[in-house]
């Protein structure tokens, strides 16, 4: 099997630098990012990135995985989510929660003093409104359009020093519209919204006019933000630099004068810059973990970060046998994870227990998972009575479907795993591929599977209201398990207040007991996110958010002593 994993990372590198040929231009540096690059003298973060930032409009969906990261860098939002989910003031300078009339919550704020856009605009709170306004747009498309509706009123007084905003209901999902960064209404305001072209390396005419005038397709690609720093430069497709923020509010944050990332589609080129200490950070797909690992270099510190995504297993708990627990603790038990993982392109950890669970227990054998398994389906009643190998529910033959869409290999792949994994316990299975439209909108919403197989981005701080919840009253329902339960919907009602007691952490335990308890979905994998930096070699562990989030980055390049 490690045979098979190291001949696709050889094809990968191969497709690497076959698709650096054909899909991207020879790219020449300006002669001044070239000496950068070349400069190891710590005065400028160098950080390779594979792939570009693409678009970094704060409302918009943020398509490059380092979209993120580079957005955080050149916006600022009124709060910030930590880790574990809970929230503190960024441009807000303090903030109140207080409930309102007719289950409304009301915040109020005051505004961090002389805050100014990075052309030296100083900041008006009626920016934020511009913002919610922008977001409901149905021309930029927002993934926050639907949870904005939430917003009853937004108001500012105090001489433009405060906000006061008006939620629908009491609900955390809605602070979340508060950790975007804050358009410039004074740029964008009076303009028709266009979207940017593709990078230059893309399009068959490297040639492109600048625009006349600022538009929203110069802000989308190059936008003036209140973040830390702010880009000086930019070729999309190959190079953005960014320098401090002088009008920041915290001078200490933008401890480096310059801030370089280099963008490349070639995976080769990549390894080879960091290992000639081009690149002070390099972040690459996981799929090359193992194999950068393997190779030991010198001097280099290898970092995983778990994402925020896990691969599950979802269980119809409508139909039967799915109704029955000890028929989902079965098939949980059943699945082998460490063959799923060798299968899995990315690095990733195995999870035999969900992420709100009070105690981690050490993995079993699957040796004695499968037998733990085999006693939970004959105490279900679900035994092979007539000793053909196939055990029987309600009298017939134990077949269960597994739902996946057919755009992703890699779930068939995984698909076809458990399907054997079912088969040595005495179940069938079949293997559904179908559309992505058909997977969500007419068999998961519908409830028309038995099993599936997806991914989901859970919350930090486990609040599972869309996942669980049998009404979920704000955004769409992905409760495709078909999960019904009044005590834990008052348990996710707790946890997605914003009113934080003694009685949170206690539904919190709860909701985590449950899905110990029932197994509504069985939790499989979570990918890691992989970065290279030079230090003392070994390997780290660290939070997402210390990539994601510039205000951790003083971990990364801070002091000497500094560590992740």
């Amino acid at each position: 099997m490690k045979n098979s994993r190291t001949l696709v990372f050889l094809a990968v590198i191969v497709v690497a630098l076959i698709s650096s040929g054909c899909c991207q231009k020879k790219v020449t540096l300006p002669e001044n990012i070239d000496a950068m690059l070349k400069d190891s003298n710590g005065k400028v973060v160098r950080i390779g990135i594979y792939g570009d930032p693409m678009g970094l409009n704060p409302i918009g969906h943020l398509s490059s995985e380092h979209s993120r990261m580079v957005s955080n860098f050149v916006h600022a939002s009124p709060i910030r989510k930590l880790a574990d989910g809970t929230f503190t003031p960024y441009l807000f300078d303090s903030y109140w929660l207080s409930p309102g009339e007719n289950g409304t919550v009301i915040l109020e704020a005051v505004w961090k003093n002389d805050l100014k856009w990075h052309d030296g605009t100083a900041f008006d709170p009626r920016d934020l409104e511009f913002t919610f306004q922008q977001m409901q747009s149905e021309k930029v498309q927002s993934p926050y359009a639907e949870l904005v509706k939430g917003v009853v009123s937004i108001s500012s007084f105090g001489q433009g020093k405060r906000t006061r905003i008006v939620f629908a209901s009491d609900s955390r999902q809605y602070l979340d519209l508060l950790t975007v960064g804050v358009m410039p209404s004074h740029l964008l305001k009076d303009l028709e919204y266009s979207e940017p072209v593709l990078p230059s390396a893309f399009k068959k005419d490297a040639s492109a006019a600048k625009p006349a005038s600022y538009t929203w397709a110069t802000y989308i690609d190059n936008p003036v933000g209140l973040g830390p720093y702010a880009i000086k430069e930019r070729d999309k497709g190959s190079y953005l630099l960014l320098e401090p923020n002088q009008h920041f509010f915290d001078a200490g944050v933008a401890s480096r004068p310059q801030v370089l990332i280099h963008s490349s589609y070639n995976y080769q080129q990549l390894i080879s810059d960091f290992r000639s200490k081009r690149y002070d950070w390099l972040n690459l797909p996981s799929m090359l973990a193992e194999q950068l690992e393997m190779m030991k270099i010198d001097g280099v510190r290898f970092v995983r970060y778990p994402n925020p995504a896990r691969m599950l297993w979802v269980f119809n708990n409508r139909r039967a046998p799915f109704d029955s627990a000890k028929f989902r603790q079965a098939l949980d038990l059943i699945a082998d994870r460490a063959k799923m993982k060798n299968q899995f392109h990315a690095d990733a950890r195995l999870l035999y227990e969900n992420p709100l669970a009070s105690a981690t227990i050490p993995a079993e054998s699957q040796t004695i998972r499968l037998a733990r398994a085999l006693q939970l389906l004959d105490e279900a009643g679900i035994k092979d009575s007539d000793g053909d190998g196939i055990r029987e529910a309600a009298g017939k033959p134990c077949q269960i479907g597994i739902l996946v869409n057919d755009d992703n290999l890699l779930r068939r792949v995984m698909a076809d795993k458990l399907a054997e994994d079912l088969q040595r316990a005495g179940i069938k299975a079949v293997v559904e591929a179908v559309s992505w439209a058909e997977f969500v909108g007419g068999r998961l919403r519908a409830g028309n599977f038995d099993t599936a197989l997806l991914s989901y981005q859970l919350p930090a701080a486990g609040n599972w209201t869309a996942l669980l919840h049998s009404s979920p009253a704000i955004l769409d329902s992905l409760n495709f398990a078909g999960v019904a339960d009044a005590e834990l919907d008052s348990a996710l009602n707790k946890l997605d207040s914003v009113f934080v007691d003694d009685e949170t952490q206690a539904a919190r335990d709860k909701i985590g007991a449950f899905l110990e308890e029932h197994r509504p979905v069985a939790f499989l994998l979570q990918p890691n996110d992989i970065g290279l930096y030079h230090g003392e070699s070994g390997t780290s562990l660290a939070s997402s958010t210390v990539w994601d989030d510039v205000m951790n980055w003083r971990l990364l390049f801070g002091s000497a002593s500094s560590s992740l």
